[in-house]
C-alpha cells in the first residue's frame, strides 16, 4: 500500500513537470493542441490516482478523532482487524458526567442549574462545585427516582468513569432563618416541639421543620432570642422549674 502510493504520488510529480513544459511550448505554438491536452488530462488522471492512493495510505494509520486516553485495545500488534470491528476503547475524560437518581419527593426542588457540591471516597480532600445539567421528568418505575446529570471539568484526569461521587444538593436556601439543634427537638404523635425557658420555668412549643440537614433543623415556631433548652428535655412537662447551667 505504502509502495503504491510512493508510486502514485512520483507519477503525479512527473505528469506535473510534463504538462507545465507542454503548456509553455504551447502556448509558443511550438506543439499540437492534441500533444498539449494529452499532458493536461495526464495530469488530472495522475492527480486522481494521488488522491486515491493518498486517501488508502492514509487508513494504515488509526487516529483519535478527539484528545483522550486508550481504556483498553482488542487487537495485538501485526493482529488481523476484521471490518467494522473496535480496535481500541477510547476515553475523552476532559469533562466527566455524573448520573444519580433523586428521590420523587425532591423532583419540584431540582432543576437544571440547581447547585451541587460534590466529593469521592476515592479521593479524598478533592470538592468541585457544579451544577444540575439535565433533569429527567419522568421517574423510574422500579427505584422510583428520577435521573438528573451533572457535568464536571475534569483537568488533571484525576476523575474515571464508574467512580462513585457523593453529591450535595442545594434543594432551597433560607436566610433569617432559626436553625435549632436536631437533638433538642422532641417527637410525639402530634409532630415535633420543643422547650424554651420562661422566667425559671420550662415552656413546651410546638413547632414545624421547614428544612433538616446533618444535625440542624430549621423550624418554624420560634422567636428570636429564646433560649432554648437542649440538656435534659426529654424529662420535662410543660411548667417544670427548670435552672440554667451554661448560658
Amino acid at each position: 500500500m505504502e509502495a503504491t502510493y510512493n508510486e502514485a504520488k512520483a507519477s503525479l510529480q512527473q505528469a506535473t513537470l510534463d504538462y507545465n513544459s507542454k503548456k509553455v511550448l504551447y502556448s509558443k505554438r511550438a506543439i499540437s493542441e492534441n500533444e498539449y491536452l494529452s499532458s493536461k488530462y495526464g495530469l488530472q488522471r495522475a492527480e486522481a490516482a494521488y488522491q486515491l492512493g493518498k486517501a488508502r495510505y492514509s487508513k494504515l494509520f488509526i487516529t483519535a478523532p478527539l484528545s483522550g486516553y486508550v481504556n483498553d485495545r482488542f487487537y495485538d500488534l501485526g493482529a488481523y482487524a476484521m471490518p467494522m470491528s473496535p480496535i481500541f476503547d477510547f476515553i475523552d475524560n476532559a469533562y466527566m458526567k455524573i448520573n444519580a437518581g433523586i428521590a420523587e419527593r425532591f423532583i419540584k426542588d431540582i432543576q437544571i442549574g440547581t447547585p451541587v457540591e460534590i466529593s469521592f471516597d476515592a479521593l479524598p480532600g478533592i470538592v468541585s462545585q457544579a451544577n444540575v445539567t439535565f433533569v429527567n421528568r419522568s421517574i423510574d418505575p422500579k427505584s422510583r427516582t428520577f435521573k438528573i446529570e451533572i457535568e464536571i471539568p475534569n483537568p488533571k484526569r484525576k476523575l474515571v468513569p464508574q467512580m462513585i461521587a457523593n453529591l450535595k444538593i442545594l434543594r432551597r436556601s433560607f436566610t433569617d432563618q432559626i436553625v435549632i439543634p436536631l437533638d433538642a427537638v422532641i417527637e410525639s404523635e402530634l409532630g415535633q416541639y420543643v422547650f424554651i425557658t420562661s422566667g425559671n420555668k420550662a415552656k413546651k412549643v410546638n413547632i414545624r421543620y421547614r428544612a433538616v440537614y446533618e444535625d440542624s433543623v430549621l423550624a418554624d415556631g420560634l422567636k428570636p432570642g429564646e433560649e432554648l433548652v437542649v440538656v435534659g428535655q426529654q424529662e420535662l412537662t410543660d411548667g417544670d422549674e427548670v435552672m440554667v447551667v451554661n448560658e
